[in-house]
Protein backbone atom coordinates (compact mmCIF):
# COMPACT_ATOMS: atom_id res chain seq x y z
CA UNK A 1 0.00 0.00 0.00
CA UNK A 2 1.61 3.27 -1.05
CA UNK A 3 2.09 6.12 1.42
CA UNK A 4 -0.73 7.82 -0.15
CA UNK A 5 -3.31 5.58 0.37
CA UNK A 6 -2.07 4.95 3.87
CA UNK A 7 -2.63 9.30 4.93
CA UNK A 8 -6.12 8.65 2.63
CA UNK A 9 -7.06 5.82 4.99
CA UNK A 10 -6.17 7.51 8.10
CA UNK A 11 -8.52 10.33 7.07
CA UNK A 12 -11.42 8.51 6.12
CA UNK A 13 -11.12 6.61 9.88
CA UNK A 14 -11.11 10.22 11.59
CA UNK A 15 -14.77 10.40 10.25
CA UNK A 16 -15.74 6.64 10.37
CA UNK A 17 -14.34 4.95 13.45
CA UNK A 18 -14.77 6.12 17.39
CA UNK A 19 -12.00 8.75 18.57
CA UNK A 20 -9.87 8.23 22.20
CA UNK A 21 -8.48 11.16 22.83
CA UNK A 22 -6.46 11.42 26.36
CA UNK A 23 -7.52 15.25 28.11
CA UNK A 24 -5.59 16.50 31.40
CA UNK A 25 -7.59 17.36 34.69
CA UNK A 26 -6.70 19.31 37.41
CA UNK A 27 -8.64 17.59 40.92
CA UNK A 28 -8.79 21.35 41.88
CA UNK A 29 -7.58 20.70 45.96
CA UNK A 30 -6.67 17.94 48.38
CA UNK A 31 -9.47 16.10 49.48
CA UNK A 32 -9.93 16.25 53.33
CA UNK A 33 -11.21 13.14 54.09
CA UNK A 34 -13.73 13.05 56.96
CA UNK A 35 -15.84 10.03 58.79
CA UNK A 36 -19.14 10.22 58.43
CA UNK A 37 -20.87 9.39 61.95
CA UNK A 38 -24.83 8.12 61.80
CA UNK A 39 -26.27 10.83 63.65
CA UNK A 40 -28.62 8.30 65.62
CA UNK A 41 -26.45 5.80 66.28
CA UNK A 42 -23.21 7.30 67.01
CA UNK A 43 -21.21 5.08 65.04
CA UNK A 44 -19.72 5.30 61.96
CA UNK A 45 -21.03 4.51 58.92
CA UNK A 46 -17.71 3.13 56.74
CA UNK A 47 -17.92 6.38 54.41
CA UNK A 48 -15.85 9.51 54.39
CA UNK A 49 -16.81 12.68 53.00
CA UNK A 50 -14.44 15.60 51.86
CA UNK A 51 -14.46 18.26 54.57
CA UNK A 52 -13.88 21.01 50.72
CA UNK A 53 -16.82 19.07 48.86
CA UNK A 54 -19.73 16.94 48.80
CA UNK A 55 -17.92 13.59 47.15
CA UNK A 56 -17.89 10.57 49.28
CA UNK A 57 -16.30 7.60 49.23
CA UNK A 58 -15.87 4.06 51.12
CA UNK A 59 -11.94 4.31 50.03
CA UNK A 60 -10.46 7.81 50.76
CA UNK A 61 -7.26 8.37 48.28
CA UNK A 62 -4.73 10.70 50.25
CA UNK A 63 -3.26 11.54 47.33
CA UNK A 64 -1.97 15.14 46.63
CA UNK A 65 -3.74 17.34 44.32
CA UNK A 66 -2.53 17.73 40.90
CA UNK A 67 -3.12 16.91 37.35
CA UNK A 68 -4.58 13.10 36.10
CA UNK A 69 -5.31 11.66 32.80
CA UNK A 70 -8.70 10.72 31.55
CA UNK A 71 -9.27 8.61 28.42
CA UNK A 72 -12.55 9.85 26.66
CA UNK A 73 -14.04 8.59 23.56
CA UNK A 74 -15.30 10.14 20.83
CA UNK A 75 -18.14 9.35 18.36
CA UNK A 76 -17.24 8.98 14.78
CA UNK A 77 -17.26 12.52 13.37
CA UNK A 78 -20.10 11.86 10.65
CA UNK A 79 -22.19 10.49 13.58
CA UNK A 80 -21.48 13.85 15.60
CA UNK A 81 -22.67 15.42 12.52
CA UNK A 82 -25.82 12.95 11.74
CA UNK A 83 -26.66 13.81 15.61
CA UNK A 84 -26.61 17.20 15.14
CA UNK A 85 -29.46 17.19 12.88
CA UNK A 86 -32.61 16.85 14.50
CA UNK A 87 -36.04 18.01 12.91
CA UNK A 88 -39.54 16.62 12.77
CA UNK A 89 -38.93 16.61 9.06
CA UNK A 90 -38.61 12.26 8.76
CA UNK A 91 -35.54 10.85 8.33
CA UNK A 92 -32.35 11.37 6.58
CA UNK A 93 -29.95 8.78 5.82
CA UNK A 94 -30.06 5.91 8.54
CA UNK A 95 -34.14 5.77 8.27
CA UNK A 96 -34.58 6.80 11.74
CA UNK A 97 -37.39 8.93 12.61
CA UNK A 98 -35.60 12.24 14.77
CA UNK A 99 -37.21 13.83 17.83
CA UNK A 100 -39.43 16.67 16.75
CA UNK A 101 -38.71 18.43 20.78
CA UNK A 102 -34.81 18.51 19.78
CA UNK A 103 -33.71 21.89 17.47
CA UNK A 104 -32.95 21.60 13.81
CA UNK A 105 -29.36 22.63 13.08
CA UNK A 106 -29.35 23.74 9.31
CA UNK A 107 -26.10 24.20 8.68
CA UNK A 108 -24.80 20.80 10.03
CA UNK A 109 -28.08 19.28 7.69
CA UNK A 110 -26.53 21.47 4.41
CA UNK A 111 -22.96 19.73 5.20
CA UNK A 112 -24.25 15.84 5.49
CA UNK A 113 -26.76 16.56 2.18
CA UNK A 114 -23.52 17.97 0.46
CA UNK A 115 -21.16 15.00 1.36
CA UNK A 116 -23.71 12.70 1.01
CA UNK A 117 -24.21 13.58 -2.91
CA UNK A 118 -20.59 13.59 -3.50
CA UNK A 119 -19.89 9.93 -1.95
CA UNK A 120 -22.56 8.77 -3.76
CA UNK A 121 -21.11 10.17 -7.17
CA UNK A 122 -18.07 8.98 -6.11
CA UNK A 123 -19.59 5.52 -5.66
CA UNK A 124 -21.44 5.73 -8.55
CA UNK A 125 -18.34 6.43 -11.16
CA UNK A 126 -17.13 2.54 -9.63
CA UNK A 127 -20.67 1.09 -10.97
CA UNK A 128 -21.59 0.65 -7.22
CA UNK A 129 -25.56 1.96 -6.75
CA UNK A 130 -26.01 2.66 -2.64
CA UNK A 131 -29.12 2.27 -0.99
CA UNK A 132 -31.24 5.86 0.05
CA UNK A 133 -31.26 4.30 3.90
CA UNK A 134 -27.54 3.54 3.91
CA UNK A 135 -25.73 6.12 6.29
CA UNK A 136 -23.55 8.69 5.93
CA UNK A 137 -20.32 7.08 7.91
CA UNK A 138 -21.46 3.81 6.14
CA UNK A 139 -21.45 5.24 2.60
CA UNK A 140 -17.57 6.96 3.21
CA UNK A 141 -16.41 3.31 4.71
CA UNK A 142 -17.97 1.72 1.64
CA UNK A 143 -16.49 3.98 -0.98
CA UNK A 144 -12.82 4.10 0.49
CA UNK A 145 -12.55 -0.07 0.49
CA UNK A 146 -14.18 -0.16 -3.61
CA UNK A 147 -11.44 2.64 -4.15
CA UNK A 148 -8.47 0.88 -2.49
CA UNK A 149 -9.28 -2.12 -4.29
CA UNK A 150 -7.77 -0.75 -7.68
CA UNK A 151 -4.75 0.74 -8.85
CA UNK A 152 -4.45 4.34 -8.16
CA UNK A 153 -1.86 7.03 -9.04
CA UNK A 154 -0.77 9.73 -5.57
CA UNK A 155 -1.84 12.52 -7.04
CA UNK A 156 -5.23 11.17 -7.36
CA UNK A 157 -5.29 9.94 -3.66
CA UNK A 158 -4.00 13.00 -2.64
CA UNK A 159 -6.44 14.49 -3.96
CA UNK A 160 -9.65 12.59 -2.31
CA UNK A 161 -7.66 13.10 0.98
CA UNK A 162 -7.44 16.57 0.71
CA UNK A 163 -11.46 16.50 0.10
CA UNK A 164 -11.54 13.90 3.01
CA UNK A 165 -9.66 16.48 5.43
CA UNK A 166 -11.66 19.45 4.10
CA UNK A 167 -14.38 17.58 5.48
CA UNK A 168 -13.34 16.96 8.99
CA UNK A 169 -12.41 20.37 9.35
CA UNK A 170 -16.03 21.83 8.33
CA UNK A 171 -17.97 19.12 10.48
CA UNK A 172 -15.55 19.94 13.62
CA UNK A 173 -16.02 23.78 12.96
CA UNK A 174 -19.94 23.09 12.89
CA UNK A 175 -19.77 21.46 15.85
CA UNK A 176 -18.17 23.11 17.81
CA UNK A 177 -16.96 26.74 16.16
CA UNK A 178 -12.98 27.19 16.34
CA UNK A 179 -10.57 30.75 17.08
CA UNK A 180 -8.98 31.35 13.09
CA UNK A 181 -6.20 33.24 12.51
CA UNK A 182 -5.03 34.91 9.53
CA UNK A 183 -1.55 34.02 7.94
CA UNK A 184 0.48 36.87 6.41
CA UNK A 185 1.75 34.68 3.47
CA UNK A 186 1.29 33.26 0.28
CA UNK A 187 -0.10 29.92 -0.19
CA UNK A 188 2.99 27.83 -1.30
CA UNK A 189 0.87 25.15 -3.16
CA UNK A 190 -1.23 27.66 -5.29
CA UNK A 191 1.21 31.21 -5.00
CA UNK A 192 -1.91 32.70 -3.76
CA UNK A 193 -2.12 35.30 -1.11
CA UNK A 194 -5.42 37.07 -1.26
CA UNK A 195 -8.96 36.20 -2.45
CA UNK A 196 -12.23 38.19 -2.98
CA UNK A 197 -14.79 37.11 -0.67
CA UNK A 198 -18.47 37.70 -1.56
CA UNK A 199 -20.18 39.57 0.86
CA UNK A 200 -23.82 39.13 -0.22
CA UNK A 201 -25.56 37.77 -3.20
CA UNK A 202 -24.55 41.20 -5.22
CA UNK A 203 -21.65 40.64 -7.23
CA UNK A 204 -19.97 43.75 -6.53
CA UNK A 205 -19.93 43.76 -2.80
CA UNK A 206 -16.72 41.53 -1.86
CA UNK A 207 -13.61 41.86 0.09
CA UNK A 208 -10.31 41.19 0.11
CA UNK A 209 -9.04 38.50 2.62
CA UNK A 210 -6.15 36.46 2.90
CA UNK A 211 -6.35 32.87 1.69
CA UNK A 212 -4.22 31.02 4.41
CA UNK A 213 -5.84 30.40 7.92
CA UNK A 214 -4.96 28.20 10.56
CA UNK A 215 -7.53 26.95 12.59
CA UNK A 216 -6.93 26.31 16.86
CA UNK A 217 -8.39 23.50 17.44
CA UNK A 218 -8.58 21.63 21.42
CA UNK A 219 -5.16 19.64 20.47
CA UNK A 220 -2.62 20.35 17.84
CA UNK A 221 -2.67 17.16 16.29
CA UNK A 222 -6.65 18.54 15.26
CA UNK A 223 -5.33 21.53 14.45
CA UNK A 224 -4.78 23.01 11.01
CA UNK A 225 -4.31 25.45 8.34
CA UNK A 226 -6.26 25.60 5.16
CA UNK A 227 -5.82 27.63 1.93
CA UNK A 228 -9.11 29.29 0.75
CA UNK A 229 -7.72 29.69 -2.65
CA UNK A 230 -6.68 26.27 -3.48
CA UNK A 231 -8.77 24.32 -0.39
CA UNK A 232 -4.82 22.22 0.31
CA UNK A 233 -5.22 21.29 4.02
CA UNK A 234 -2.30 20.75 6.63
CA UNK A 235 -3.75 18.56 8.81
CA UNK A 236 -1.91 18.09 12.41
CA UNK A 237 1.75 19.60 13.73
CA UNK A 238 3.91 17.68 11.14
CA UNK A 239 1.99 19.07 7.88
CA UNK A 240 2.30 22.36 9.37
CA UNK A 241 5.82 22.61 10.57
CA UNK A 242 6.26 21.39 6.87
CA UNK A 243 3.73 24.27 5.93
CA UNK A 244 5.44 26.77 7.86
CA UNK A 245 9.08 25.73 6.16
CA UNK A 246 7.59 26.38 2.42
CA UNK A 247 6.80 29.26 3.54
CA UNK A 248 9.86 30.25 4.75
CA UNK A 249 11.61 28.77 1.69
CA UNK A 250 9.27 30.89 -0.40
CA UNK A 251 10.16 34.17 1.63
CA UNK A 252 13.43 33.98 1.36
CA UNK A 253 13.80 32.65 -2.56
CA UNK A 254 11.09 35.84 -3.48
CA UNK A 255 14.38 38.25 -0.98
CA UNK A 256 17.28 36.67 -3.48
CA UNK A 257 15.26 37.57 -6.81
Amino acid sequence: MSEALTDLREAVHLLTHPQTRLLWQGDGHDHEWQAVTDRQSRERTGEYKCAWCDNVTTAPDHAPAGTKVVKQVDEPLLDQLAAAVVSDLGSFGNGKSRNPSLPFDMGAFEMMRQIDERVRAWLEDMGARPGRKVSLRELVASWLVLYSAGQREDAEVDNYRAVIERWQGAIRDTLSPRKRLEITAGCPACGQEFINVGLTDDPNDVEMVRVLNAVEAETLDESYAMCKACDRVWMGVSRMRALRIAIDEAQTAKEAS
